[in-house]
């Protein structure tokens, strides 16, 4: 499996275009998907200058509601007019982050709701027999509190985000199990441990934002709670790429516990699991 980092915060050089964010393109066997979209037409840019034929893809997998994750639907669907957009069912509802006592709308561009390339997906589906994607987990261990200043719209009021519109992608290859997910709002290791229990397999490897850092307060979580994160993960065994929403100060305390069982990836870089 070879997965192209189309769009991160961050950039490998200056000849990528990148900003907060998050795309990747991933070729497994004979699937070429893409894994969120960023919030315009930079996963295309960034996609020319390594190679990617973007009309060529076949699935694209939103994985939650928020603009910086699905927002360049329309510029995919102007670049490919036959790959399906699988999104959650109730993803296009309205989300919102506070800051302060302002309401900013951070959610995708409704118009597109209904449109012939999108696929509105329950909490399971089957694409294939290789690709599941899946939004149901129970447990709350180290639930992000970088959360707390997102919100929805439930019945006409703002009421804190439940992520019900969050999924996650599931790739078999090989005997390999990758766990392909966004921000992991719901936390990272009740993503993974959900993934497992419903293929009744190990996840090999995971590339995903961990949501460890909130950009509208520039507050990351605190240095127990990450370490403390960091050793449950470490017991995975299962290796982690990540990057977007995790932050540089969680990232480097995960990288003291972890070591070579995590690794940061940038806009630019292309890499095999």
């Amino acid at each position: 499996m070879r997965i192209s980092v189309l769009l991160e915060n961050k950039g490998i050089s200056e000849d990528f275009n990148y900003k907060h964010g998050l795309s990747f393109y991933i070729e497994s066997g004979e699937y070429k998907i893409l894994s969120d979209l960023g919030d315009n037409d930079f996963f295309l840019l960034n996609a020319e200058k390594l190679d990617v034929d973007i009309s060529e893809v076949e699935y694209v997998v939103i994985s939650h509601g928020h603009g910086d994750h699905g927002g360049g639907l329309d510029e995919f669907i102007k670049s490919n007019s036959v790959g399906k957009a699988y999104i959650r069912e109730n993803a296009f509802n309205e989300l919102f982050s506070k800051q302060g006592d302002d309401f900013r709308s951070v959610g995708l561009n409704e118009t597109l709701y209904g449109h012939d390339q999108v696929v509105l997906v329950p909490d399971y589906y089957e694409i294939n027999e290789d690709l599941i994607l899946f939004s149901k987990v129970d447990s709350k261990e180290f639930f992000p509190s970088s959360n707390d200043n997102l919100y929805m719209d439930k019945n006409g009021n703002r009421v804190k985000d439940d992520f019900s519109h969050e999924q996650y992608l599931i790739i078999k290859e090989n005997g390999k199990n990758v766990l392909v997910s966004g921000c992991a709002h719901k936390g990272i290791l009740n993503i993974l441990r959900s993934a497992e229990k419903i293929i009744g397999e190990k996840i090999h490897a995971c590339v995903s934002g961990f949501h460890l850092f909130n950009p509208g307060s520039g507050v990351s979580e605190d240095e127990d709670f990450i370490k403390n994160l960091g050793k449950e993960l470490l017991d995975t065994n299962t290796k982690f790429y990540t990057c977007h929403c995790t932050g540089d100060e969680a990232y480097n305390i995960l990288k003291d516990v972890l070591g070579e069982n995590i690794e940061y990836i940038k806009t630019g870089m292309v890499f095999d699991i």
